[in-house]
């Protein structure tokens, strides 16, 4: 690749492995698309999230809210598991640790970040915290922020 190209996804590291997370609607062809419930727990759902922890840029994250579909969400043994796979330090590129203090997992597809601001006692807790809302999708990982000012 010449230096004037540029890639449009982004590398990261699952267990160790390396992956290609973010690929472009025309090259998603090279790729078919996992459609199970066992799906966060793949490799490829880890790449997913993974490449959101690389583009927040932060080493620490405060809370990652996450969502499973409404029929997973309802089995809390589904919701711990993914919240443990995601709580904790991630080796994300060869060179970049992050650590995730805090999981929530809630309903897909909308509730994540308003179930979480919902839930605050005060609204100054959002102003003094880093939230990063993860929603791995159809080979996409969509992704906001939010810290203080």
């Amino acid at each position: 690749m010449s230096g004037e190209e540029h890639e449009d996804f982004l590398r990261v590291l699952v267990d160790g492995e390396p992956f290609v997370a973010g690929l472009s609607p025309d090259r998603a062809e090279l790729w078919s698309r996992e459609l199970h419930e066992d799906y966060p727990s793949t490799a490829s759902y880890r790449a997913l999230f993974h490449a959101g922890f690389l583009l927040a840029e932060r080493d620490e994250i405060d809370r990652v809210v996450t969502g499973l579909p409404v029929n997973q969400y309802l089995d809390p043994e589904l919701r711990e598991r993914l919240a443990m796979q995601m709580r904790g330090e991630h080796q994300i590129t060869p060179p970049r640790k992050i650590t995730v203090c805090e999981v929530k997992v809630v309903p897909q597809p909308v509730g994540g970040f308003v179930d979480y601001v919902w839930g605050l006692p005060d609204a100054k807790d959002l102003e003094d915290s880093r939230v990063l809302v993860v929603d791995p999708g159809f080979f996409s990982a969509s992704g906001s922020t939010s810290r203080p000012t």
